[in-house]
């Protein structure tokens, strides 16, 4: 009987082969159903300032403007000071006036509601206090005006403050002899520094540190170890430190000179940062109406006010005296009122001359800190 070939394949194999045909098939088609289709990012256009903004924003500064005009009261002439740089500048006004205190606080509030609608983008900060109010106007976010509203009811005050003093003991004396709370503005590393004011605590006179701070011209004026917009932080405390020492009694500082140096915010900073940790205020002399002394010290809640006015831009003791009984005019108008003099001998005849009719149409001649609180709240 003949042999029977091998077999190749068998039944087996082919079931085999079936079930991995089959098995693949549907593991090709799950992976068709479980896949997505790719994420597509798009990117979201830009915002778009509107095309007339540069425009646009002066005009509606002007709005607000003419809408503070039409308020229930006559809104004095305002100080201007610009802001901004390139494209983006604008005027900073600021207003300061007396009026009645109001009786109803949210009647006082609603005032303002024209304001706010004069154009887009006007905000209103109203912060009200027991001896008057600011009120902060923005446009887009950006300060545009101030108005500094002191109630009445009490009397009108001027702080005179005397600088450039520490070089003559003898004008510090005929100045300690004039019957008013002048304030004394020493100068550090004087000839007579420590002497000045060590007179000034015997007469109850207050004591200020005069701080030289650079000039745009660079010049010194007469002044020692001026604080420099090159000096780092360092350096500034230990000046301070040193001028501290050098003016005993001290109990705030203004500015001499500083033109340069109160308009760079890094530097003023350092110093207002050193200021609050000694308890020291600072009053800006404004030799620049670019200085940014207050606008730094109210973000770090330094007690900060700015000069009104100089007394004695001349040397002519007529002009001065002028100057000095312009003084209650001034201060009925805007509540409390800084002036500056400084240590000449024309000063302290037009003071002595001039001062009693002060006093006499109801100003109330004061200290620098007995005004500084209320400034610090009205001013930037």
């Amino acid at each position: 009987m003949p042999r029977s070939e091998p077999r190749l394949f068998g039944w087996g194999w082919l079931l085999s082969l079936a079930s991995s045909t089959v098995l693949g098939l549907l593991i090709f088609l799950s992976s068709l159903a479980l896949r997505q289709p790719a994420a597509v990012f798009v990117r979201p256009p830009a915002p778009q300032p509107p095309a007339n903004w540069a425009a646009d924003f002066p005009a509606r500064i002007a709005a607000v403007t003419t809408a503070l005009g039409q308020l229930p009261w006559p809104v004095p002439r305002p100080d201007e000071d610009p802001q901004g740089a390139g494209a983006l500048r604008w005027t900073h006004r600021r207003y300061d006036l007396t009026l009645p205190a109001p009786e109803d606080t949210a009647a006082f509030e609603k005032l303002f509601d024209p304001v706010r609608a004069a154009a887009a983008g006007v905000t209103v900060d109203i912060n009200q206090q027991a001896v008057g109010a600011q009120v902060q106007v923005g446009v887009d976010g950006l300060l545009t005006h101030t108005l500094t509203l002191h109630w009445l009811g009490r009397q009108a005050r001027v702080a005179i403050l005397i600088d450039d003093l520490g070089n003559d003991l003898l004008i510090a004396r005929s100045l300690a002899g004039v019957d008013a709370p002048l304030t004394f503005a020493v100068m550090p590393f004087r000839p007579f520094s420590r002497e000045v004011a060590e007179l000034a605590s015997l007469f109850g006179r207050e004591v200020l540190i005069h701080l030289p701070m650079e000039a745009e011209s660079g010049e010194d004026f007469g002044a020692e170890n001026v604080l420099l917009i090159t000096a780092d932080r360092d350096a500034i405390a230990q000046q301070l430190d040193a001028s501290l020492d050098a003016v005993p009694h001290a109990v705030g500082v203004n500015n001499h000179m500083g033109s340069r140096f109160t308009t760079d915010r890094a530097h003023m900073l350092w110093v207002l940062e050193y200021l609050k940790q000694k308890d020291l205020f600072f009053i800006d002399s404004r030799t620049t109406p670019h200085s940014v002394a207050c606008e730094v010290a109210a973000a770090i809640g330094l007690r900060c006010a700015a000069r009104s006015v100089f007394l004695d831009d001349s040397d002519d003791e007529p002009t001065i005296r002028s100057q000095i009984e312009a003084l209650p005019k001034l201060a009925h108008q805007q509540g409390d009122v800084i002036a500056i003099g400084h240590a000449r001998p024309a000063t302290v005849a037009a003071l002595q001359a001039a001062l009693p009719s002060v006093a006499g149409a109801g100003v109330q001649i004061v200290s620098a800190s007995t005004v500084i609180a209320d400034l610090a709240l009205a001013r930037h």
